[in-house]
């Protein structure tokens, strides 16, 4: 289970939701939180998901913006870091397509597909713990005809194959929030009659709601030891 995170709410959710469903968890943190909030938001992010009773990664690198070449070096360097320090890493093999929050201009860059047989080398040369994958998933909503139009499962299977069990694989390009949440989190804040910190609290447990649901869809809810 992988969450973007913009702030410390986010955080804490997705760990107590991680706690709660005895699942294991990766929290991605966009270079926009990383110049808005500084890199003591790292350090916060580093050390909770540290604390925590279950295992949390706490890195994500996106470089496919670089050449195929560039982003190996470039992940090699940083995953040589993180270890160093107890952090595991998740990058992204390939571009994925359209616009990504907090990714200068990635709408404008091509889409490059992961080649299976690319995967294996740049797992070994790497050091990564995770690979996205690029197979038709995009960033952001669908076109007409959704994921079920646009995802090469046999080019994701074949990604797969290629890593092994050792090698997890994180999809990109989720469905968005659907709006019955959205709903569902307005009515709960009760916005006008709760203090400030009464929201906070009931927003993060709806958050933390919303992240151990999927959670139990996508089959990692128990598998934490």
């Amino acid at each position: 289970m992988l969450e973007n995170s913009y702030n410390n709410d986010s955080v804490m959710a997705v760990i107590r939701a991680a706690e709660a469903k005895r699942s294991p968890a990766l929290i991605e943190i966009f270079p926009w939180s990383m110049h808005f909030q500084g890199p003591h938001f790292v350090k916060y992010i580093v050390e909770a998901a540290h604390d925590a009773s279950v295992p949390i990664g706490a890195l994500a690198l996106d470089a496919s913006r670089l050449e195929p070449k560039e982003n190996m070096q470039y992940c090699k360097r940083i995953t040589e870091l993180a270890k160093a320090r107890g952090i595991t890493v998740e990058a992204e093999l390939g571009r994925i397509n359209s616009g990504e929050d907090g990714i200068p201009d990635a709408g404008e860059l091509e889409e490059i597909l992961t080649d299976p047989q690319h995967a294996a080398d740049f797992a070994r040369q790497t050091g990564v713990h995770y690979i996205a994958p690029s197979f038709g998933n995009i960033h952001g909503p669908y076109p007409e005809g959704g994921s079920e139009k646009y995802w090469q499962l046999d080019r994701l299977k074949g990604i797969a194959d290629a890593l092994g069990p050792s090698i997890p694989l994180v999809i990109h390009g989720m469905h968005p929030v659907p709006d019955w949440l959205f709903r569902q989190a307005i009515e709960a804040e009760d916005a006008g009659y709760l203090e400030l910190t009464a929201l906070k609290e009931q927003s993060l447990a709806i958050y933390q709601k919303s992240v151990e649901a999927l959670m139990d869809v996508l089959g990692s809810s128990g598998q934490a030891p």
